[in-house]
């Protein structure tokens, strides 16, 4: 099993995030997707096992999880993407949001809230127009 996750790991470290949608590799997609995952189940596995822990429905609180890592993933994937972090960082990344949905998903909107509400656009600069 973990050569299976460590042989994806060193395929996603060869593959470079392009800054058009429609270039990134589906392959880099999939393979955040089952990070994000691998991190959600981690996490709704430790809560699931917590002898204190009450849940009307199992099945909710997986779909729950599991929507709320993959967002958090695909979002930290394309964060990190636009950031040009390493690859094995980004994978490591993606993992953890997969793990710590919640939070990250909170961040996440509060920056961007912040952002909006700022009216400063933050990351790189548009190129000059050329308009003759």
């Amino acid at each position: 099993m973990v050569g299976v996750f460590w042989s994806l790991t060193a395929y996603a470290a060869q593959i470079s995030f392009a800054n058009d949608l429609r270039e990134i590799p589906p392959v880099a997609v999939a393979i955040a997707l089952l990070l994000a995952v691998i991190g959600g189940l981690a996490h709704t596995g430790q809560i699931l096992a917590q002898v204190d822990y009450e849940v009307k429905s199992v099945p909710l609180a997986i779909f729950k999880d599991m929507s709320l890592s993959i967002t958090a993933g695909l979002i930290t994937f394309f964060v990190v993407g636009w950031l040009s972090w390493p690859s094995l960082l980004q994978a490591a990344a993606i993992t953890i949001a997969g793990y710590s949905a919640s939070r990250i998903m909170d961040a996440y909107v509060n920056r961007l809230i912040d952002v909006v509400n700022s009216k400063t656009p933050r990351g790189p600069v548009p190129p000059p127009d050329v308009s003759p």
